[in-house]
């Protein structure tokens, strides 16, 4: 992620784009941004569950 965005921050310092036209960043930059805001949301909720899970099957958290 640090290589796009001294990419980014390089051609906004260095490319004078015309009005109207602008500059996108894909392939594997935006898969890796995509998943990881879908593992931001994922991680917490199966964590909880996991944690529901082993409070219903030992039925109180202060057992050991």
């Amino acid at each position: 992620q640090s290589v796009v965005q001294d990419i980014q921050q390089k051609v906004q310092e260095n490319v004078d784009l015309q009005s109207g036209y602008y500059v996108v960043y894909g392939g594997q930059y935006q898969n890796l941004k995509n998943a990881s805001t879908r593992l931001m949301i994922i991680v917490p909720i199966a964590l909880a569950l996991i944690f529901l899970l082993l409070n219903f099957a030992f039925n109180s958290l202060k057992e050991t």
